[in-house]
């Protein structure tokens, strides 16, 4: 169901022609959907048919966010908004585009959090055996999951054996071109994980985050600079999966090489290269 609970107490609220109020203890579960919408593209195009199909062309609330709401949303999370704002927003398929355009461009600390959860939920659809790619999807995140949930009505996922994390200035990287006196007080995160199953995947985020527009490549060499693996994730907020030629995971003296590039419509963006290890 693409409007159900709480949207339906939202609604009738609005037909009745009184402010719409979210309850407080319907709250949480509208907020986990709003950052569903904001970080999937299909299901928030998906959810404004339905919002088209239940009022016609005429939303009930189609201006931006003010300035208030839009920076105490963007800054603070979700749970900054009032809970006007908050009911509002869930009925402005215009304000939810604009909150998710500035959410995947600046990826703020406040919903690194809906980014995990994301992540967590796309991971766990990937099912045994599968070496592809993780699904095509618009909805991701700037770290990986640790410990995996259960899945949905299946078996629990495999937690990683080992994990590593990189933080990255970009005065550490490669510039090919782009310009990191632009960005030099900005942050990227490398977040590397193992499974068992014989498989690294690799999460970025910050300046160096996966999405539309951006390619995130990685190769994976072998201590004497052998190539042990590598893999290609366009336009895609997914972890990248990289599945080695032997079944072995990282040990001490192997790398990383890993080239973020960003081609925004407009012109301009950035081609970089850096290198880590293990």
């Amino acid at each position: 169901m693409i409007i159900g609970e709480p949207m339906c107490s939202i609604i009738v609220d609005y037909r009745a022609g009184r402010a719409p109020r979210v309850h407080p203890t319907e709250r949480a579960s509208l907020e986990t959907w709003i950052e569903r919408l904001v970080l999937d593209g299909e299901l928030l195009d998906d959810y404004t048919r339905a919002l088209q199909r239940e009022f016609g062309q005429a939303f009930p609330f189609a201006c931006p966010l003010t300035d208030r709401a839009f920076e105490a949303a963007l800054d603070k999370g979700l749970q900054a908004l009032e809970p006007g704002d908050l009911a509002e927003l869930a009925l402005n398929p215009v304000a939810l585009s604009g909150l998710r355009d500035a959410v995947l461009e600046h990826a703020p600390e406040a919903w690194h959090g809906a980014f995990l959860r994301e992540e967590q939920r796309i991971v766990a659809t990937l099912p045994d055996g599968d070496e592809g790619r993780p699904p095509i999807v618009e909805s991701p995140a700037p770290a990986l999951a640790g410990q995996l949930g259960d899945r949905a009505g299946a078996r629990q996922s495999a937690a990683p054996i080992a994990q590593w994390a990189f933080r990255i200035r970009p005065g550490e990287c490669t510039w090919r071109s782009g310009d990191a006196c632009k960005i030099a007080d900005r942050t990227g995160l490398i977040e590397v994980e193992w499974y068992r199953e014989g498989y690294l995947l690799i999460g970025c985020s910050g300046f160096l985050r996966a999405g539309q527009h951006y390619t995130l490549s990685a190769r994976w060499r072998a201590a004497d600079g052998t190539l042990r693996g590598e893999s290609n994730l366009p336009d895609q907020l997914a972890p990248l999966r990289l599945v080695p030629v032997s079944g072995d995971g990282p040990s001490s003296g192997e790398s990383l090489e890993v080239r973020h590039t960003w081609r925004p419509p407009g012109g301009g963006g950035w081609d970089i290269e850096l290198r880590v290890s293990f």
